[in-house]
């Protein structure tokens, strides 16, 4: 094989190579450095085939083009070859050296225009740039293949051409065949090759660039029948014997005692949900495969060393209380949770609880463990023998007492200010996911792959899916729980730590947020705050907040969700590009460029960080003052002069939510913290969700909003969907008013603690309520 054919060969297995691998590889950073790799690895690759395997690639070119000539005849033929003497030579020689450099720098063009394609831009389109080098190729072979008719000398020219024009002769019938090896292997090795590279372009170009409907219009829809279909597949039980044989079916245990006081206490509060609470079964299970007496003392260990920075609540004789020593900036939590237990404590047996006092999720035990602990607890009980429906006597006795001095031992680490998505964050997810087996070096572009799973488009999909940290390894770097937690006690053991909310692969107790329940804040409109109708309200999507996601030192910030949405909307660069889905005409849309500046012009985005940096470090503060700039504070109740209201985490879950859902704005919500009632909501039928990534947000709000105005010298109008936005936005409204009032908080935390009670009861295989 002759230099001009490795060189075309390396080019051509290049260029598919870095195509391919443009998602998730170092070349869109390095484009020089990786074609030059790409291309050597790819040439040692064929010198290594050149030695091991002489019959598939014959050794030299010349030999190849006159091995139809007698051995005797082939001086005297070469000899009448033209020869252009030192000049052609030269030529030739300086060819064979300028190549290899053309191929670098056209591979290094190419993806530098891939890479400001993806730049900033969240969604890349598929263009036809990696179809040109075909094109050409196929295009200079036709010509070359009529300027060689007479003529079987291969030409040294372009690197493309000598390739395909290499290919196509090498399926020419040779005559010493039989004494050469098998060129037809040969020449079948290399059609596969084009073959493949081709059937790759087609399929690539026979992806639509435009669709005939807007993929919110396909969400809402498909929104309003999941929901009617759940409700029509699951009706919830008219009556206590429905109810008990319901819990049957599907936890395969009868009830625990108590449970008709617990059906009689929600048939009074008017609730809805009656036979769905698959969230408590799903938290609880594993701690069947733990002793009461386990158990027990689990809470004892946590509630008796203050480090922990965990509270208990002790239930005695139908009476909730406080353990001591709580500090005052938690007190208010202990003290809610208290209020709202006193409300059914009267019918609960006697119980200790542990409280976690800090925003973040503490306990995080292995995918491994968590199985195994699952599968025991599934076979703990079961309905084959009679229940009795009371709780062993005298239960106060069997939970031991705290201790005057505080002990020290504790099973937690403080892993406050690390990042703690790979030795905490993806632990339970299988071995064999993404997250598990793969690492994001990547933190400036979107992991399109990443979002895929659980996205239409640049839009959410599935809102529960989308909490799966397990096929999205990039969430490492774009939230600061994961990057930078201001408060991280943790441990692999597993503690009945109950909280206010988690992260998906986590294994604390969730518990209705006291935060809600007391009305820390409050949706109370009034005559200088007034909440009025979602057509007068302004057409702006507002957020106001603090740095409080996590700890930012050397430069974390840049991935916290909080400050990245800030930037977003306010701090790209006039000539940045982000992808939106625009409507082309009446009937079609299509994802296009938009710089920062047009998109400022024509959406509203009234989005800022109040007062001053919190939780920074070093030179972070100065950097975040100086890229964001602050605003000042404003009522809460300001937030119903907007139409659209973002929301997001802090350093655990959103405590506006709710009021969010209970006014007439329509709330926008990202989240990465899951609270007790997520499974009740449905995502474009009561909110509109939102990726971590924020890719979608401009193109969400140009939606509801519309779009009028020149982009690029162009005008563009989309019409805005108010209508479509209210819709939510009062669908919202009407069903947090129905399953996420006060009284639906106090019906899943009773309804948790009876199922609590028999996990720490002695008897527990003995005891449960059957009619």
């Amino acid at each position: 094989m002759g230099w001009t054919k490795l060189l075309s060969l390396c080019g051509f297995l290049g260029s598919i190579l870095l195509y391919l691998a443009t998602d998730d590889s170092p070349i869109v950073d390095r484009p020089l450095h990786s074609a030059a790799v790409i291309l050597a690895v790819t040439g040692v690759t064929i010198l290594w085939l050149l030695r091991t395997i002489p019959n598939v690639f014959p050794a030299t070119l010349s030999e190849q083009a006159y091995s139809s000539l007698p051995h005797n005849e082939r001086r005297s033929s070469r000899e009448a070859l033209p020869n252009n003497d030192d000049r052609t030579s030269y030529a030739n020689a300086s060819l064979v050296l300028t190549l290899p450099v053309l191929v670098v720098a056209a591979a290094s063009l190419r993806l530098e225009l891939l890479r400001r394609t993806l730049k900033d831009s969240q969604c890349s389109r598929v263009g036809i740039e990696c179809v040109l080098p075909l094109l050409v190729a196929f295009f200079e072979t036709w010509r070359t293949r009529r300027s060689t008719e007479k003529d079987l000398e291969f030409t040294t020219g372009n690197s493309l051409q000598s390739t395909i024009v290499w290919v196509l002769k090498s399926s020419r019938t040779n005559p010493l065949a039989g004494q050469r090896g098998a060129p037809g292997v040969r020449s079948l090795f290399y059609s596969f090759l084009i073959s493949l590279f081709a059937l790759y372009t087609v399929l690539q170009l026979s992806q639509r660039q435009q669709v005939s409907f807007h993929p919110i219009d396909v969400l809402m829809d498909g929104a309003k029948v999941l929901h009617r279909e759940r409700w029509r597949s699951t009706p919830q039980s008219e009556s206590l014997d429905t109810a008990v044989t319901e819990y049957q079916r599907r936890y395969q245990r009868h009830p625990p005692p108590g449970f008709d006081e617990w059906y009689k206490f929600a048939r009074d509060r008017s609730s809805l949900f009656i036979d769905e609470f698959d969230s408590i079964n799903s938290d609880l299970s594993p701690f069947w495969s733990l002793s009461p007496t386990e158990l027990r003392f689990r809470v004892w260990q946590m509630n008796a060393n203050p480090w922990n920075e965990i509270a208990g609540i002790s239930v005695r004789a139908g009476k909730a209380e406080i353990s001591p020593n709580i500090l005052p900036t938690h007190r208010w939590m202990l003290e809610g949770a208290t209020q709202m237990i006193t409300t059914f404590a009267k019918w609960l047996p006697d119980m200790d609880l542990a409280l976690n006092l800090n925003d973040e999720c503490r306990v995080a035990v292995s995918w491994e463990r968590m199985e195994m602990l699952r599968k025991r607890g599934e076979n703990a009980t079961s309905l084959a023998t009679w229940k009795e429906n009371k709780w062993t006597p005298n239960r106060a006795d069997s939970w031991p007492p705290l201790p005057k001095d505080p002990i020290s031992e504790t099973v937690f680490e403080d892993h406050s200010f690390h990042s703690t998505f790979y030795e905490f964050g993806v632990v339970g997810c299988p071995p064999s996911s993404r997250a598990r087996e793969e690492r994001t070096w990547n933190k400036r572009d979107l992991c399109a792959s990443c979002a895929a799973p659980h996205s239409l488009g640049q839009f959410l999909q599935n809102w529960t899916l989308a909490a799966d940290l397990c096929h999205q390894p990039d969430l490492a770097n774009l939230h600061g729980f994961h990057l930078s937690p201001a408060a991280f006690k943790t441990t692999h053991d597993l503690m009945p730590v109950f909280s206010q909310s988690k992260v998906h692969g986590y294994n604390d107790i969730l518990f209705p947020s006291p935060w809600n329940y007391m009305d820390k804040v409050k949706y109370d409109p009034s005559s200088d705050h007034p909440d009025n109708w979602f057509h007068d309200k302004l057409n702006t999507l507002f957020w106001r907040g603090a740095t409080s996601e996590g700890v930012s030192a050397e430069g974390t910030w840049e991935g916290m969700t909080r400050q990245r949405l800030v930037h977003l909307a306010n701090n790209l660069t006039a000539s940045e590009e982000v992808l939106v889905l625009l409507q082309t005409d009446s009937h079609n849309f299509a994802y296009r460029g938009v710089r920062s500046r047009d998109l400022r012009r024509l959406l509203d985005m009234n989005i800022g960080i109040v007062d001053k940096i919190a939780r920074c470090g070093g030179h972070d503060c100065a950097d975040q003052e100086k890229e964001f700039g602050l605003v000042g504070q404003s009522d809460f109740q300001d937030h119903w002069k907007f139409r659209y209201l973002f929301d997001m985490d802090g350093a655990g879950f959103s405590g506006r939510f709710l009021p969010f859902l209970q006014s007439k704005s329509l709330p926008f919500k990202t989240a990465l913290f899951r609270e007790w009632y997520d499974s009740r909501l449905t995502a474009w039928l009561h909110f509109v969700p939102q990726d971590l990534r924020l890719h979608g947000v401009h193109s969400t709000l140009a939606y509801f909003a519309g779009i009028n105005g020149k982009i690029r010298g162009k005008q563009v109008f989309i019409p805005a969907h108010a209508k479509e936005g209210e819709f939510i936005a009062e669908q919202g409204r009407e069903w947090a008013n129905k399953v996420l009032r006060k009284e639906d908080m106090e019906i899943y935390f009773f309804r948790l603690l009876l199922e609590w009670g028999r996990l720490t009861d002695d008897r527990r295989d003995e005891i449960g309520f059957q009619l």
